[in-house]
């Protein structure tokens, strides 16, 4: 059985809707909306889906169920059973290992010792207590933990004017022999050289003397080296050869 006629106007006057308003928003005219409410008419689909929006109603609701003037507009939710909260342990949050985790940037400085303060470096006792007040470096492969310094390469050195960055190590982390050692003796200076097993570690310098370790005060195994300058071009002898003899062979063929 449709109810639908007389739910507009129980509808409509409980929402306080005169028939000029609910026609206004119908968008048809008041007579229609009477002829609804008297049974005189039944209002188009697209009315009655206007219509069951209007009142917040299912199309469902507004044909088959028959309101009153005393019976809930709206129908009322159950209310919901409190649910039980389940403490969770938080999860324990494992990082990622990420390749090369073992270095990375570390937000540390490392000191730079010029030649001109390779005397007090080596010298002067309290000269490490105003290492902050040094040049710094910061070098991308540090590990934590370590300590880092970076020096100018030893002008009796082969290599060219730069800078080595040197890991503080003892002898007993040398795992294999003629491995580079940059060395700090108060006798010999700042000093590179090779590390070197006989009977006793030993350090060869570059001129073929050699360093027993007693006499050494700091070791620092290079881990890095930046060069002041770029290296000079090298002529291509070879390619100029070729040339030559190239525009030897045409002149030849031009006689």
């Amino acid at each position: 059985m449709s109810y639908v006629n007389e739910n507009i106007k129980v509808l409509r006057n409980r929402m306080g809707l005169t028939q000029e308003k609910l026609a206004a928003l119908l968008g048809i005219n008041r007579k229609a909306v009477g002829s609804y409410e008297e049974n005189r008419a039944t209002p188009p689909l697209d009315k009655l889906n206007r219509l069951a929006s209007l009142f917040g109603v299912s199309m469902d609701q507004l044909i088959h169920h028959r309101f009153s003037s005393e019976s809930p507009l709206f129908e009322e939710q159950a209310p919901e059973a409190p649910t039980e909260v389940i403490m969770e342990t938080p999860a324990v949050i494992v990082e990622k290992k990420k390749p090369f985790s073992r270095t990375g940037w570390i937000d540390e400085a490392i000191p730079y010792i010029s030649y001109k303060y390779f005397d007090k470096y080596i010298l002067d006792e309290d000269f490490l207590q105003r290492l902050d007040d040094m040049p710094v470096f910061r070098f991308p492969f540090m590990e934590k933990g370590k300590s880092y310094r970076a020096f100018d390469v030893p002008v009796d050195s082969n290599l060219q004017e730069g800078i080595i960055i040197g890991e503080e190590c003892d002898l007993s982390s040398f795992k294999s022999a003629d491995d580079p050692v940059l060395v700090i003796s108060q006798d010999k200076g700042i000093l590179l050289g090779r590390v070197q097993k006989e009977t006793v570690w030993k350090i060869s310098l570059t001129d073929g003397r050699n360093l027993i370790s007693t006499n050494v005060k700091e070791i620092w195994k290079p881990v890095g080296y930046f060069s002041k300058g770029l290296p000079k071009a090298v002529p291509d002898v070879k390619g100029i050869a070729q040339s030559i003899n190239a525009l030897k062979m045409q002149i030849d063929s031009l006689l």
